[in-house]
């Protein structure tokens, strides 16, 4: 496994992520049309954060000694979290934004055995997540505005 390889990857990842998150113009950000479930760039930015967020968490748990293998239901919380993050306010989505991405890295970073569950979870919440979600911001800007 290379550590390094992978850390730079997110890091690249991130970067281009933010890029185009910064993009998208304040009028924009909370507008319904990045894909055909509705989901605004807001919806996309704090879906990003609660998987980084929750990321961390299992690799403290995972540091700890404490984490259980089991079946992640991927679809609940993507619904859970959509509908939670349409009630926070998207300076508040903006900031968990960058502070989950910080708390995942630094959970990540802080591991003394990279074990493949630590692995495909930084991996999985950063980097491809990352990758997962810029064609979609992107068609997003490339389109005008639905707004009148």
């Amino acid at each position: 496994m290379d550590v390094a390889r992978l850390l730079d990857e997110e890091d690249r990842g991130w970067m281009e992520l933010t890029e185009v998150f910064g993009d998208v113009s304040p009028e924009r950000f909370e507008e319904p049309t990045l894909n055909v479930e509705g989901w605004t760039p807001k919806d996309a930015m704090y879906h990003v954060a609660r998987w980084a967020e929750e990321a961390a968490t299992v690799l403290g748990r995972i540091a700890a000694g404490t984490h259980r293998e089991g079946d992640v239901d991927t679809d609940g919380l993507n619904a859970e979290w959509l509908e939670e993050g349409r009630g926070v306010d998207a300076d508040i989505v903006r900031l968990r934004f960058a502070k989950g991405r910080v708390a995942m890295r630094q959970a990540f970073e802080a591991l003394d055995d990279i074990d493949a569950a630590a692995w495909e979870w930084f991996e999985e919440s950063g980097p491809r997540h990352y990758q997962e979600h810029l064609p979609g911001l992107r068609a997003f800007l490339e389109r005008t505005s639905a707004r009148p």
